[in-house]
């Protein structure tokens, strides 16, 4: 049986020309690094995409469906959102993004064409108590999904001064 952190590096093998060519910037992506939380307890991140628009995004992943699902999803959205707002209240990464593997996963190929289970986790949900909302998602769509999250974390006023240039470019 294929090891989750066998998973994440196919993962990151996927994601990395994917989004360099969507977003058409140098995307860094890395797996399995340390970070502090918690009054200095080390924690590592199975998979972070950094520099995407200027923001980190941190993917925590677990493996198993069926049986195992409920207790994934609890466990990855614990750490998914740990990422973004520790107990420290600062941050690793800037967004993250809970996936869940289907058991049945051996292979790159299996990973390339097929469906996972994601909760993207923002610090506004997590403040907010959000409840995760779990879609399933082919892994060939993440990059444009990955894209799509830097504008989920805009500050207000900032968002509406963009709209205000915009609007003022366009008379």
């Amino acid at each position: 049986m294929t090891a989750e952190n066998s998973l994440n590096a196919y993962l990151a093998e996927i994601l990395r020309p994917a989004l360099k060519k969507g977003i058409g910037e140098e995307v860094r992506i890395g797996t399995e690094i340390p970070f502090q939380y918690a009054k200095g307890n080390r924690r590592v991140v199975d998979l972070v995409c950094y520099e995407i628009h200027g923001y980190t995004i941190g993917i925590e992943a677990k493996r198993g469906w069926g049986v195992k699902l409920a207790p994934n999803k609890e466990a990855s959205i614990q750490q998914a959102d740990e990422l973004v707002v520790n107990k420290a209240n600062s941050h690793f990464c800037h967004a993250s993004l809970a996936l869940i593997y289907p058991a049945e996963y051996e292979t790159l190929d299996h990973l390339q064409s097929g469906t996972v289970k994601v909760a993207v986790r923002t610090p506004l949900d997590i403040r907010k108590q959000k409840t995760p909302d779990w879609k399933n998602r082919k892994v060939k769509d993440l990059p444009a999904l990955l894209d799509r999250i830097p504008s989920q974390l805009g500050q207000p006023d900032e968002l509406s001064k963009r709209a205000e240039i915009a609007v003022k470019e366009t008379a």
